[in-house]
């Protein structure tokens, strides 16, 4: 049992942490129009962070977009948008629109610290989603490699699956321009 005082301290780094997982909308599109737009959904799981970079195939200090935040966002609400929901979704994850046919690259990092140091940083793909399709992304582990897997969410027959989708890795913006 912890101290009162400790207690205390403790429940308020839990708020502002929990305050730092708020949804950062401000360049999502408020309304999906499947004419238009896909929707994706991101796992907030073992803590990793998931930025969106509409419109790039690669990444840059600029123009980032947070679709779920790590740490202690798992405690908060999920954010939905009426996705179909396949079986394995993790219960922790927000849901979040982006322009079709556009590239969009996604970016992704997680530090576990610790006697034996986890670490997958960052890393970064890039596809282009379909408008009116909807897709899940998430950091992946496999073979002690980190990476990130999209997959293309469908219903048939009221049934949801799920099939990969190909993605190409993406490097910073500023290593793709001439020295």
């Amino acid at each position: 049992m912890l101290p009162l005082a400790e207690g205390r301290a403790l429940v308020v780094a839990l708020l502002l942490l929990g305050g730092c997982a708020a949804s950062d909308s401000k360049r999502e599109p408020a309304t999906y129009d499947p004419a238009v737009h896909a929707r994706i959904r991101t796992f907030n799981v073992n803590g990793a962070a998931i930025v969106f970079y509409p419109g790039k195939t690669c990444t840059s200090r600029e123009d980032a977009l947070t679709a779920s935040h790590g740490g202690y966002s798992m405690l908060r609400a999920n954010r939905t948008l009426g996705m179909p929901v396949p079986s394995d979704t993790p219960r922790a994850y927000h849901e979040n629109i982006v322009v079709g046919a556009q590239p969009l690259t996604i970016a992704s990092s997680f530090e576990l610290p610790g006697a034996v140091k986890v670490t997958c940083n960052p890393f970064s793909v890039s596809f282009t989603p379909e408008a009116g399709k909807d897709y899940d992304a998430h950091l992946a582990f496999s073979n002690n490699r980190c990476g990130i897997d999209i997959r293309e969410i469908t219903v048939t027959e009221q049934k949801v699956e799920t099939k990969p989708v190909r993605s190409q890795f993406a490097s910073r913006c500023s290593d793709l321009q001439p020295r």
